[in-house]
């Protein structure tokens, strides 16, 4: 329950803060702008203070819990009992720069936890930085507004993370599977996303594609015989749309246009070599081009209908954010269970580390190769699976049944 708010938290965030951006930045001073207008300010001041009343109001609400948990006590009491039966027993050595050796050797040796912290490490490599992309691939590939995109990385993909956790860690705590069946799903969910991804490639809108003529390695032709003599390399992009509307340039120059005027208030170009005519099914509402100079073309890339591939690409998202979700509760449980009861806190946080140095900060920077390290992450779940065989998840009844016991009689002796 912890992670499912934990993956909440961002998207309320997210919501938040385009509830705070609608308001102007300063409460005392009528704006002259609309919101939609690019001089807008929003108050994004104002988010910070309202998370800091609820971050307040929580924290004293925190302070009230003890220091230990009943059930964490009788743990610990029953391991004191058992190991103040045990004749020989390991002496405990005070902190030191060579015990904090010997535990990270615990740590690096451990096959199952290595493994584990691996395939976490791959995966966020690979999966990472398409996301930390994703709002300008949607607004530029599905032609959608920058609110939308945003509203879909940031709220919709969270939400369907927080429920795959949640989902998950009711389905865990119900049916109590071995380590291996969790391990097993892992596996399943590092496929799932490598075979998402490569679904990307075949989601886009090809309507999107009316960029003009492609080289043999796919980048567009920028420079063509119609605009040879137009020097377009350093111009800026500033989309035109063909007066047909059926390519988009990356801008005037690249069109062949070579002047532009008003009409009827809206910038049009013309003289464009590379914009072909419109025809009578076209429905443009410009006039016709022979009462112009040369070719017409418009500001803004051509319209396009993409709904239909957008709303298949958005489940495909939503898919891969709830099956990758659910995959990090039986993460942590395998990392926490593999590893001994004092070295718990220093793995959770040697994974965080590993996670935070080799795959959220690298990841940006290694985007070009993403498919191959998810790809990665998914051989080191395989490996995870074959070392958690002997892994016990889940006390076992008789266990249970003996922490029932000795809390009840803790009770009773208060």
């Amino acid at each position: 329950f912890s992670y499912f708010l934990r993956m909440l938290g961002p998207a309320i965030g997210y919501a938040l803060a385009s509830l705070c951006l609608k308001f102007y930045i300063s409460p005392t001073l009528t704006p002259t702008v609309g919101t939609d207008d690019p001089r807008w300010l929003g108050a994004w001041w104002l988010g910070w203070i309202i998370i800091s009343i609820v971050l307040a109001a929580l924290a004293s609400l925190l302070a009230l819990f003890p220091k230990t948990l009943p059930r964490a006590a009788v743990r610990r009491m029953m391991a004191l009992e058992r190991q103040s039966s045990v004749a020989k027993t390991e002496p405990e050595l005070p902190a030191s720069f060579s015990d904090m050796m010997r535990t990270f050797w615990r740590l690096i040796t451990n096959q199952t936890l290595m493994c584990n912290n691996l395939a976490s490490v791959f995966y966020f490599l690979g999966y990472m930085p398409y996301w930390v992309f994703m709002a300008k691939y949607i607004e530029t590939q599905y032609r959608q507004s920058a609110s939308t995109s945003s509203l879909i990385t940031g709220t919709v993909g969270l939400v369907f993370s927080a429920f795959g956790i949640l989902i998950s860690g009711l389905i865990i705590s119900k049916y109590k599977p071995r380590a291996r069946y969790l391990a097993a799903w892992n596996v399943i969910v590092g496929i799932i996303s490598v075979l998402g991804i490569i679904s990307y490639a075949f989601l886009g809108c090809p309507a999107s594609d009316n960029h003009g003529a492609l080289l043999s390695n796919g980048e567009i032709a920028t420079q063509q015989s119609c605009n040879a003599n137009c020097t377009c390399d350093y111009v800026k992009y500033s989309p035109v749309c063909s007066e047909d509307r059926s390519t988009t340039f990356i801008s005037p120059c690249h069109a062949g246009c070579r002047q532009q005027q008003y009409l009827n208030g809206t910038k049009i170009y013309t003289d464009c070599t590379c914009a072909k005519p419109a025809t009578a099914n076209d429905n443009s509402s410009l006039p016709p081009a022979s009462k112009l100079l040369g070719g017409i073309a418009v500001p803004g890339s051509c319209p396009i209908d993409c709904s239909k591939k957008f709303m298949i690409f958005l489940a495909v998202v939503c898919l891969l954010k709830f099956s990758g979700a659910s995959g990090r509760a039986s993460n942590f449980l395998l990392s926490v269970r593999c590893v001994e009861e004092k070295d718990k806190p220093i793995a959770m946080g040697f994974g965080m580390t590993m996670g935070s140095l080799c795959a959220f900060i690298p990841s940006p920077i290694l985007f070009g190769i993403i498919l191959g390290f998810v790809a990665i992450g998914t051989a080191f779940d395989v490996a995870v699976w074959y070392y958690a065989k002997n892994l016990k998840i889940f006390d076992e009844e008789v266990e249970l049944q003996e922490v029932e016991k000795t809390q009840e009689k803790m009770v009773v002796e208060d």
